[in-house]
């Protein structure tokens, strides 16, 4: 997941076929009465988006898994750019260490 992708959450009815589908797919939900997609990219054949609003239409479990599947995609991007967030929280530290120093010499100085 090297760059931001923009996840969106699908509905579809319960057909073999769709079932079938669905299960190939990263992020999916299936249950006795319709399944739940998320993905990026192209919508999925005979699907309907589930707009941010229409959210607060889902059960209980199907929030919780939203939000799991949002988490594991927020520690993937965290693991990817450790090193760069590493490099940062450096830099920001060497920049503290110096305005410290400085603030130090001027009140030995006074």
């Amino acid at each position: 997941m090297s760059e931001n992708k923009k996840y969106k959450l699908y509905a579809q009815n319960i057909t073999g076929q769709n079932v079938a589908k669905a299960e190939s797919q990263r992020f999916c939900r299936i249950t006795s009465e319709y399944i739940l997609i998320y993905t990026y990219g192209r919508k999925p054949y005979g699907s309907v988006e589930i707009t941010t609003g229409e959210t607060k239409r889902l059960t209980a479990n199907d929030r919780l898994w939203l939000q799991d599947c949002n988490a594991a995609l927020i520690m993937e991007q965290t693991k990817e750019k450790q090193g760069e967030i590493a490099a940062d929280i450096s830099k920001k530290m060497d920049t503290l260490e110096i305005e410290l120093m400085k603030e130090k010499e001027r009140l030995e100085s006074k």
